[in-house]
């Protein structure tokens, strides 16, 4: 369906305008997906009223409140940038972005996302630079009618948990916004001839692809149909991808050339939820590849482009990817190492190499990677004896997986030292 933008509401300029007292604040929540903790703080030097939220690149930004949301750009500052009017002389600011998810000038509920975390502009990292404002002038943030301040000057200091988005109802179909060029046919199913309506041209969202009859004019041409509420018709229409102002035969992305999923394996539930929130299509993982399927041991698991999201009732729904996931097929999978417990993360610095690697948590096991020694995991005694005893930051990251010692005995090599076990004397490095 096209999205046009709608009038600012004029209500609020009425009342300010009259000299009556502004609106009581929205309820803002945090900026960022439901049961993420980011920490927060505010530079020295900043002169806005403005906190900066942790969250790594690609991941979602959502609308703090509900409102009318316009998309800027400044190259020496905010960079990509989304304002939200929220009427009574509310607004937010949210700063730095990779990309806008939504049309310049729609409205957006709270928790609807509207880009992901970036470090355009002028900014050392990405993060999250938010602002409440109030009739043009900034004011001390406020999450859940809770004060943030005195905001910490550095990271670390201070972490917020997000309940922006955890409503019981499940989440509503993502919508991935395309240009159409001229007014284009819709019809009941991709292989359908007997039109149902039509879409106008300009702006319009769409649901996912699936691949169906060509619609053809000389050497133009393309298979993909996308799904779609038509402007004049039902809901739950197709048109064909050939109607798309760019990317050519055959292709069906969305306007910032991203694949569009496919319609047959969209990801649903618990693993829908996960992907929806690391940023869907945006993320690291890329479009899915394969329906979701039953995983060993009572769990399930959808494999994308570059990763999989496992799940089990006991431990959630994570992603897997890269060099950890291959090294999580290769020893077992979750027959052996059990189920995630939490999405891959930055590990410390290696004090042999100086390079930072990656771990990520298993039920029964901890996998790290670092560009010198590749993904090896730790397990049992040894694993207990390396978490509290400096981990990564004092003994480097492993160098193999752990092997035969003796006749009974484990050993495992890191960067810095060999760690031993036998039954006698446990844990011993050298």
């Amino acid at each position: 369906m096209s999205v046009r933008p709608l009038p600012i509401i004029l209500f609020a300029a009425l009342l300010l305008a009259c000299g009556f007292p502004a609106l009581a604040a929205p309820n803002f929540k945090a900026p960022y997906p439901c049961g993420q903790t980011w920490s927060y703080y505010h530079h020295g030097s900043e002169v806005r009223q403005a906190l900066d939220f942790d969250a790594p690149a690609g991941t979602p930004v959502l609308a703090s409140a509900a409102g009318y949301a316009t998309q800027h750009y400044e190259a020496n500052g905010a960079g990509n940038y989304v304002v939200i009017d929220h009427g009574g002389g509310w607004k937010t600011y949210y700063f730095h972005l990779q990309s806008f998810s939504t049309a310049n000038g729609a409205t957006v509920g709270q928790g609807q996302r509207i880009g992901l975390t970036g470090n355009t502009g002028n900014s050392f990292g990405a993060h999250i630079h938010y602002e409440q404002l109030l009739n043009g002038a900034g004011q001390v943030i406020a999450i859940n009618g809770r004060s943030l301040a005195p905001y910490p000057g550095g990271s670390g200091v201070a972490r917020l948990t997000s309940d922006n988005g955890c409503g019981g109802n499940p989440a509503p179909a993502p919508r991935y916004w395309v240009d159409t060029y001229a007014t284009a046919p819709g019809f009941g199913s991709p292989t359908s001839t007997a039109q149902t309506g039509s879409l106008y041209a300009g702006t319009n969202y769409v649901y996912c692809k699936t691949w169906g009859r060509e619609v053809r004019n000389g050497t133009s041409f393309n298979h993909w149909w996308l799904k779609t509420d038509l402007d004049v018709g039902p809901a739950n229409q197709w048109i064909s991808a050939y109607y798309l102002d760019r990317w050519g035969n055959d292709e069906a992305r969305d306007n910032d050339g991203f694949d569009l999923p496919r319609c047959e394996v969209l990801p649903y539930g618990k693993i829908g939820e996960k992907y929806y929130a690391l940023g869907g299509t945006r993320s690291v993982l890329g479009v899915p590849k394969l329906a979701e399927m039953d995983a060993q041991l009572g769990g399930r698991f959808q494999q994308f482009n570059n990763g999989i999201i496992l799940w089990h009732k006991d431990s959630g729904a994570f992603a897997v990817r890269g060099a950890i996931l291959d090294r999580f097929w290769a020893t077992g999978g979750e027959t052996r190492w059990g189920f995630a417990m939490m999405d891959e993360a930055d590990a410390a610095k290696s004090p042999a190499t100086g390079d930072r690697g990656r771990f990520q948590y298993f039920q029964r096991g901890l996998f790290l990677w670092s560009p010198r020694t590749a993904a090896h995991v730790l397990h049992g005694a040894i694993l207990d004896y390396f978490e509290d005893n400096g981990r990564e930051e004092r003994h480097g990251y492993p160098t193999g997986d752990e092997a035969p010692y003796g006749e009974t005995g484990r050993k495992q090599a890191f960067e810095k030292a060999t760690f031993y076990w036998t039954p006698e004397r446990g844990v011993w490095v050298q």
